[in-house]
């Protein structure tokens, strides 16, 4: 059972033990009031004797009752000093995992800026060059050639080749 489910089970159990004890006390109460009603007939008719064993009894019954309504209060102190603990036993070890998710949302963030950054770098390299080709050779026409779809440029073959070891050159067609 894990820590909540017996934590609601304890303050649970500690209710009802206080309800069950109220219940006993307003009964234990009520034999009082019968009793103290009682004891003034009993003396009357049964003489001053009987009377004096009467206040006995239930001198001897009215402590008897505060002892139990006084162990009563320590237990329920008890279990809310218990429910208590659990509480915050259950609140600190929540706490932990939050902290460590909280920890990997912020170096999620910061990665993600991080590479963003490098992004954002690239882009403005590549709208440079996108630049610097759109000056140099704005009326090349591009396409893909082939199966295996590669760049290709239109070439002027009347304009000649041009070449060393490093390969071969053309006129891009337009200029």
């Amino acid at each position: 059972m894990d820590e909540k489910k017996l934590l609601a089970a304890l303050i649970n159990s500690a209710e009802e033990q206080s309800a069950a004890n109220v219940t006993q006390l307003k009964a234990l109460a009520g034999a009082v009031r019968t009793i103290t009603g009682v004891v003034p007939a009993i003396q009357q008719a049964a003489g001053e004797e009987i009377g004096k064993e009467a206040r006995r009894a239930f001198a001897e019954t009215n402590s008897e009752a505060v002892k139990v309504a006084s162990a009563l209060e320590e237990m329920h102190k008890k279990a809310q000093q218990v429910a208590s603990t659990i509480q915050k036993k259950t609140l600190v070890q929540a706490a932990y995992p939050l902290a460590l998710a909280l920890l990997m949302a912020v170096l999620t963030v910061t990665g993600l800026n991080w590479y963003v950054g490098l992004k954002r770098a690239e882009l403005i390299e590549l709208k440079n060059q996108a630049g610097q080709w759109e000056e140099k050779a704005g009326k090349a026409k591009l396409t893909n050639c082939g199966s295996a779809k590669r760049l290709c440029v239109k070439v002027d073959r009347k304009a000649g080749e041009f070449g060393d070891k490093s390969g071969v050159w053309m006129v891009i067609d337009g200029y």
